[in-house]
């Protein structure tokens, strides 16, 4: 009995502990402390408990995104002689499990006749300008309508225009009172249509849309259709050539009545056919006649229509620098029309001018009147456009060869030179050149004198150069008209240490073919200054180009700097290298399809390939350039430099000189000889500054001139400003003068006696 006591309170404290966690807000429950307690509860109670716990709530379904759609749509039109009565049975789908379900059906504005919904007379509601089925119960439900619609006849066939309902799945069934007709619709085609007891019954199907319009008419008879009528459009290029001529006709076939499947046509005897293209080609032959040749054309099946053939002609021309040729007349046979054009264009440096006294059946026409693929390409300049309606026709042509001129067949856009020089004179040299190249096998490089090649790289693959009369002759591609590729060289030359004080001069490697621009960064010790820069190449502030510079080397300027790449990508390459390069043997498949020296072409020969080079280049950085630079040009650079001295005393030295030199040269030029008072020995200092010590100490100080022009004006303001003082002392310590005595009054003078009156 104590067993069964604490089971119920164990129930009933869950039973409480459910509610609470049902209940919102939640309320945390504790138990009061009981201990030794009991609970007696009725079994009635106590069975409700149990029944409540057993209790599962169904999750809550998710509500349809509509209410109910139109699923599909079936319309009978009976024609009659008023009118024309439509049936359509349209299937609902209610998605709502409850309440009413107001679904779009069809465009108001139409004339019905009746409805009804699941068999009983409904009523449809208008909103938005469509007629609305108002539906309860959720599932499948059956909407009919009846509509009369009048017939339209506008002097052709007959016809009715059908609202349709806003179903995926539209059937349409349409039954006229007459034998034999072909009943379509718009959109959609013709309906398949059978003749039953006098009657014409079509039925299909229709895509979903607003409106169809239903049209039919007689079923015309099959008769037996007569011969095939063949016209054509012949559009005739010919190119003409060194030593030959050729053709390329396209013949456009409109056949009508009858299908064909061969063609016919006639050509010279004095041309060979190359290529013969057409939709459904089988074979073609070639069969001599007395007049030429015939050229049958058979396909695999019977085309009507429009139908395309292409060919392509080769004529011989005779080889003499002055000729006449006749064109090829190119005939088709077995058609009741032709119409044809000939365009004539030249491809390479030929003269071609037409014979006036030889044209036959010919019209001109300029060239932009001539059809659209007969104007030419690229490659192709259309002389000469004619039009011919019939045949025989002719003409000769004037052809005069010229002689090649001399044109620039390779040529190096651009070339980017890099220098590192040490304050041991060593001369760390990189050329890249990017190469367009159609002729030459090899492009000869000129090395600065005492200059050791260290590697050769094309388009970042080392590769073995030749040397021939100490010239080194590396091999580059023959590309297209746009193909380019770069070429790499890294040299290396000692010249000598840098003075604190002296003069250098730098030479880059040379080419024996024309450079578009040539541009040079030189990394130079920061330790020192530069000035007074000559040769032929001229400072600039332009980078050097992008693919100048490799992605596993950078630019460092100043002094100090350290490289912006990491180590580890540079080794990285240096690894794949050794991987897939043999330094004794180059692989086949890596050798490149369009090479063309031959000595490339024994991969298994024998010679070491340069390794990559791991280079940091640092120091401060000076660019140059030069433009349009000619074959074989020597491009220098000179300049002088001076050893960076950090001494106090010396730049006090040199400021005292300065300002004295400035106050010395004022006084000499701005005061008199009476007013010039020379410092003892003056004169003699101030040629010895202006001659020796002036420039000397800049030098050692590695001062600008800017600041050396700054003393010497700090001199000269010094003097000015001294010679304004004196002025002004002066006018103080002169003495005023006395003012001047007043005038005397006036006192008349008597006149001289006359006579003898003393």
């Amino acid at each position: 009995m104590r067993v069964l006591r604490i089971c119920i309170g164990l129930l009933f404290s869950l039973l409480i502990l459910g509610n609470a966690a049902i209940a919102a807000p939640v309320v945390e429950f504790n138990p009061p402390k009981m201990p030794g307690a009991s609970l007696c509860v009725p079994w009635e109670d106590f069975k409700g408990i149990i029944e409540k716990l057993g209790q599962v709530t169904p999750p809550e379904e998710d509500p349809p995104p509509i209410a109910g759609v139109v699923s599909a749509a079936n319309y009978v039109a009976d024609v009659r002689a008023e009118g024309v009565v439509v049936t359509a049975e349209i299937e609902l789908s209610v998605l709502k499990k409850d309440g009413w379900a107001s679904i779009p059906v069809i465009t108001t504005g139409l004339p019905l006749a009746s409805a009804s919904l699941d068999g009983k007379a409904t009523v449809l509601m208008i909103d938005n300008g469509l007629l609305h089925a108002v539906v309860r119960g959720f599932g499948a439900h059956r909407l009919k309508l009846e509509m009369r619609l009048p017939l339209q006849n506008e002097g052709g066939p007959e016809k009715f225009r059908l609202p349709t309902a806003k179903a995926q799945i539209n059937r349409l069934e349409v039954r006229v009172g007459q034998p034999n007709l072909q009943v379509s619709i718009e959109p959609g085609g013709a309906l398949a249509s059978t003749t039953t007891g006098g009657k014409t019954v079509a039925t299909g199907s229709f895509a979903p849309g607003d409106a169809i319009t239903v049209r039919w008419a007689r079923r015309a008879e099959k008769t037996t259709k007569a011969e095939a009528r063949v016209s054509a459009e012949v559009r005739t290029m010919l190119t003409v050539g060194e030593g030959l001529g050729v053709y390329t006709s396209i013949i456009d076939f409109d056949i009508q009545h009858k299908p064909i499947s061969r063609f016919e046509i006639d050509l010279p005897a004095d041309v060979a056919v190359a290529d013969v293209s057409t939709d459904g080609l089988v074979d073609w032959q070639l069969v001599d006649q007395p007049e030429g040749q015939r050229l049958t054309v058979a396909i695999a099946y019977e085309a009507v229509g429009r139908h395309q053939v292409a060919l392509t002609l080769e004529q011989p021309l005779p080889a003499k620098e002055q000729t006449k040729v006749a064109v090829a007349d190119i005939k088709v046979r077995d058609i009741v029309h032709e119409v044809g054009y000939l365009a004539v264009a030249v491809r390479t440096n030929v003269q071609v001018t037409a014979d006036d006294s030889t044209w036959k059946n010919l019209a001109p026409l300029d060239v932009s009147e001539l059809p659209a693929d007969l104007r030419g390409t690229t490659d192709q300049q259309v002389l000469l456009g004619f039009k011919y309606i019939k045949h025989p026709y002719a003409l000769d042509l004037q052809i005069v060869k010229h002689k090649d001129a001399a044109v620039l067949t390779c040529k190096v856009e651009w070339a980017a030179y890099r220098i590192m020089l040490t304050g041991d004179g060593k001369q760390l040299i990189e050329g890249t050149f990017r190469i367009a190249n159609r002729s030459l096998q090899y492009l000869t490089l000129t090395l600065p004198p005492d200059t050791d090649l260290w590697g050769v790289f094309r388009d970042g693959v080392p590769v073995k150069a030749a040397e021939s009369d100490g010239k080194i002759l590396l091999p580059i591609f023959r590309g297209g008209l746009r193909d380019t590729f770069t070429m790499k060289i890294l040299a290396y030359r000692k010249s000598g240490g840098l003075l604190p004080v002296g003069r250098r001069s730098l030479e880059l490697p040379r080419v024996d073919v024309s450079m578009g621009k040539a541009q040079l960064a030189v990394f130079m010790p920061p330790d020192r200054r530069y000035f007074s820069f000559g040769g032929k190449l001229r400072p600039s502030t332009d980078p050097l180009p992008t693919g100048a510079v490799s992605g596993e080397e950078s630019d460092v300027s100043g002094s100090g700097g350290q490289p912006r790449n990491k180590l580890t990508g540079l080794l990285g390459r240096n690894v794949d290298y050794r991987r897939t390069q043999s330094q004794v043997q180059w692989k086949a498949e890596d050798a490149p399809i369009n090479m063309s020296n031959a000595g490339y072409d024994n991969t298994l020969s024998r010679g070491a390939l340069p390794v990559v080079f791991l280079v940091q280049w640092q120091g401060e950085v000076h660019r140059f350039a030069k433009n349009l630079v000619d074959p074989d040009e020597k491009l220098d650079l000179s300049f002088y430099y001076t050893k960076r001295s950090r001494s106090a005393w010396l730049g006090l030295v040199l400021f005292l000189l300065c300002v004295a030199f400035g106050y010395l040269f004022a006084v000499s030029f701005l005061c008199g000889k009476q007013d010039r008072q020379w410092p003892r020995g003056g004169l003699a200092f101030l040629a010895v500054a202006a001659i020796v010590l002036v420039p000397l100490l800049t030098i050692m100080r590695g001062t600008s001139t800017t600041v050396i022009g700054l003393y010497v004006v700090l001199g000269v303001a010094a003097s000015l400003l001294q010679r304004g003082v004196k002025h002004l002392r002066d006018r103080e310590r002169r003495p005023v003068p006395p003012p001047p005595p007043p005038p005397k009054p006036y006192q008349p003078v008597a006149p001289p006696s006359q006579g003898g009156e003393q």
